[in-house]
């Protein structure tokens, strides 16, 4: 069961472009981009975890800056207190259920 709280992640042409200025200045490779983003949006992941419904826009200012993301909240989304949060009952059981998988047997050929 997936939890129907999210947030939305965005770039402008701005940033995407900065950052794509950025790894062509430093001579990088797809893996050397995907750290860019990563230093860009590495926190974000851990300070909108546990608070779900906004659109976070990463800017330019951003980028080039490291000016804090642009924040929104969704439009009529209902709020829930994290007190009254709760686990899909699935991830209570997990361990148990693992373990009771059906073993599965090969013959040799």
């Amino acid at each position: 069961m997936m939890s129907d709280t999210y947030n939305d992640l965005h770039f402008t042409d701005g940033a995407l472009r900065a950052i794509a200025a950025k790894a062509a200045r430093e001579n990088t490779g797809v893996r050397g981009l995907k750290t860019i983003v990563e230093k860009i949006t590495g926190n974000i992941y851990y300070e909108f975890a546990g608070n779900p419904n906004h659109t976070i826009t990463i800017t330019i200012d951003t980028v080039l800056k490291k000016a804090p993301p642009e924040v929104t909240d969704f439009p009529d989304v209902p709020k829930i207190p994290n007190s009254e949060a709760k686990w899909p009952k699935w991830i209570d059981n997990w361990e148990e259920d693992l373990l009771n998988l059906p073993t599965i047997k090969f013959k040799p050929e």
